[in-house]
Order: structure tokens, then sequence, then C-alpha cells
């Protein structure tokens, strides 16, 4: 895995974790409105690059988080200081309960098969 792909991966698990998330948000937009970054915004075109990567990546990441959101509803008594309780851990591993109802069946010499 290259480097870019590790820092796309390292910075949306902090946008997708709620506690870091107002914070990576916020040092964004300091760094996006700061003129000291990685390439200085003063040389033309290599300056906006860096920005231009970091708004797309800020907005991919929230777009993602705000989708995944809208399809999850998040009740509270599943969610507990956003955090993911052991019930919900048993019910990803094993998935939904289905209930099913056996029928014995006689097989042709009379013996009960279950």
């Amino acid at each position: 895995m290259n480097p870019v792909q590790l820092v796309f991966r390292w910075y949306r698990s902090l946008i997708f974790n709620p506690r870091y998330r107002g914070w990576v948000i916020l040092a964004t937009v300091l760094y996006l409105v700061i003129p000291f970054d990685i390439s200085p915004d003063l040389l033309p075109l290599l300056g906006q690059i860096d920005d231009a990567a970091l708004i797309t990546l800020l907005a991919a990441s929230l777009f993602q988080w705000f989708t995944e959101g809208a399809n999850q509803p998040q009740t509270a008594d599943r969610v507990t200081n956003d955090r993911v309780t052991e019930s919900d851990r048993a019910d990803e591993q094993t998935g939904p309960t289905i209930d099913v109802k056996a029928v014995s069946v006689e097989s042709e010499d009379g013996h009960r098969e279950d």
C-alpha cells in the first residue's frame, strides 16, 4: 500500500470516529486558511494542488459519513457513549434470528425421523 492510500485511510478513520470528527474538520479548515502548508499557496498551481486534494478528501469523507448515517439509524438503547455494545457485536457476527417450524417426517417403515 502506498503512502497516499495510508493517509487517505487514516483521515477517513478519523472522520468516522465521533470523538475526533470535529477536530479533524477544524484542522482541515485551518490548514486551508493558513498560508503555511506543505506546498505554499504562493506557488502558482502547485500551491493549490494540496488544498484541492484536501477539500476533495474532506468532502468525500463527509458525504460517505452522511449517507451511511442516514441508512443506519441509531437507537439510544443500542448505542452507548458512541461505542458499539457487546450485543451489537454479537448481532453482527451471528446475523438476524430466523424462526423455523420443524415438522417430523415418518419414513415408509413407520419410524419417525427428526
